[in-house]
């Protein structure tokens, strides 16, 4: 099989895994910044993110969060137990999600074979 046929029919048959990878990640990163941002709602007075007062900002949380590319001026706080579960929940899930979607994307991309190469 020519290489140029194998590019094709991988960009035929992983638009599909692409535009999942990319829908499940940013709905996780709604969900949670909407998790974060009901959070500083539900604790009143006290701030269980500093740096989130809004939607906004709580998605830019999340993103940070899931990602663990740092925080800059947003960090949680030791007042809301709430948060560090959430916290240490959202980590885990991110980086299981992001195993998992990698891992599916890898098993739809065609290899070759040692023996034909």
């Amino acid at each position: 099989m020519k290489p140029w046929v194998v590019t094709v029919r991988c960009a035929r048959a992983c638009r599909y895994n692409i535009v999942v990878y990319l829908v499940t990640f940013v709905l996780s990163w709604v969900l949670f910044a909407l998790l974060w941002w009901a959070m500083q709602g539900w604790h009143g007075g006290r701030a269980c993110v500093e740096g989130v007062d809004g939607f906004t900002t709580a998605l830019l949380f999340s993103i940070e969060t899931q990602h663990t590319i740092g925080y800059g001026s947003r960090a949680v706080t030791d007042r809301c137990s709430g948060a560090v579960a959430l916290l240490m929940f959202q980590s885990v899930f991110g980086a299981v999600t992001q195993c998992i979607v990698t891992g599916i994307i890898f098993a739809k991309v065609p290899h070759r074979s040692a023996d034909r190469v």
